[in-house]
């Protein structure tokens, strides 16, 4: 009997896309399909396409107003029904053969709750591109157990591409998709809270188009304000380890010492977002617990943590490099589009047109400029 496997997809405005998507679900074999589109309330003719698609494979689920890819995922996820639950992205595309392939995995190691695979970056057209600086290896890891994942995690930051994943449905019902309140670092903090609680594998396998945008569409461009947005959710996942399985994760006795040398291991990244959390959680951290002798080193500790902590100056650096670097964008922008206009316009002057009318003003031109000259 073939694994029933649900792909949901949150969309939202990507007409020009969405139908490949879905498509590219729909013509999966070796498995049993279903596609699960949850539509976040889109302003173009996306739910107008996919209400065109006659294929009872095919659930649409339509939101009245926008509530955010996250709540999208959440509400797909509730109604799909198959063994394995696949992420996409309605841009991207599954690869041919995806869906088995990570199916015969996940029914062949049964201790793993999620397998990935690697992503191939496709343009507008859905042709292969080579990956940006930004992602150039970035999902190419080694396989290691959940807690050194989670290690990896809070040093680094996520190296786990979504639309490229798929779990059994019974582990992601216990881990509530991606929250609402996250614009830049949803899928992190999601993939945290997962492997708190199950264990990821990664394959080599190319097996989700991901589509990078000639408009950056996808690509949220860094600014003062996204900046500081940017740590304080990072901030908010990194709380996640100061938690019993995030102390343990991370190789550290649960408890006031073990909050302690993890607010040392942030210090030591010099990052904005883990310098706050070692403010913070050096501040909040009770110590009398403890015998009085550690007691007082601990809060020694504590407190040369907290002396030395530049953590807002950090971030207040940080918001004015992105200001910057928007600044330097809005100009070469500026430059580009000038030096688009010029080159319009001399193409236009090359033309028959351009040339018949610019033998056309010369004379009315020098005639003008002779009266001028000739008056009192």
């Amino acid at each position: 009997m073939m694994p029933r496997v649900s792909v949901i997809i949150p969309s939202y405005n990507h007409e020009a896309f969405v139908a490949e998507s879905v498509q590219s679900v729909l013509d999966q074999t070796g498995v049993e399909v279903e596609v699960v589109v949850c539509d976040d309330a889109s302003t173009d003719c996306s739910v107008s396409i996919l209400r065109g698609i006659r294929d009872p494979r095919l659930k649409l689920l339509v939101h009245p107003h926008n509530l955010g890819a996250s709540t999208a995922a959440r509400h797909a996820l509730a109604v799909a029904t198959g063994d394995y639950v696949a992420r996409l992205g309605s841009d991207d595309v599954c690869l041919p053969g995806r869906l088995a392939l990570q199916a015969a995995y996940l029914q062949a190691h049964p201790e793993v709750g999620s397998v990935l695979g690697q992503p191939e970056f496709i343009d507008d057209q859905s042709h292969p591109i080579a990956p940006p600086p930004l992602f150039d290896g970035l999902f190419a890891m080694e396989n290691r157990r959940r807690e050194a994942w989670l290690q990896r995690f809070f040093v680094h930051g996520n190296c786990f591409c979504m639309p490229t994943s798929m779990f059994r449905r019974a582990e992601a019902a216990h881990v509530d998709p991606p929250r609402d309140t996250f614009r830049h670092l949803p899928d992190f903090e999601y993939w945290v809270r997962y492997c708190l609680k199950a264990e990821v594998h990664i394959l080599p396998d190319k097996v989700t188009g991901f589509r990078l945008r000639t408009d950056n569409g996808n690509l949220s461009a860094p600014g003062p304000e996204k900046e500081a947005e940017k740590v304080m959710e990072e901030l908010a996942v990194l709380r996640h380890f100061i938690e019993p399985e995030g102390l343990v994760a991370m190789e550290l006795p649960p408890g006031a010492a073990g909050r302690l040398e993890l607010v040392e291991r942030a210090m030591a990244t010099g990052r904005p977002a883990h310098r706050l959390f070692a403010l913070l959680t050096a501040v909040e951290t009770d110590f009398t617990g403890e015998n009085e002798t550690t007691r007082q080193e601990l809060v020694l500790r504590a407190n040369a943590l907290l002396r030395g902590s530049d953590a807002l100056e950090m971030l207040e650096r940080a918001r004015l490099k992105a200001g910057n670097a928007a600044l330097r964008r809005s100009r070469d922008k500026g430059r580009e589009k000038q030096a688009r206009l010029e080159k319009e316009l001399a193409r236009w002057r090359s033309s028959w047109a351009g040339r018949l009318l610019g033998r056309w003003m010369r004379p009315h031109g020098n005639k003008e400029s002779t009266n001028r000259e000739g008056q009192p």
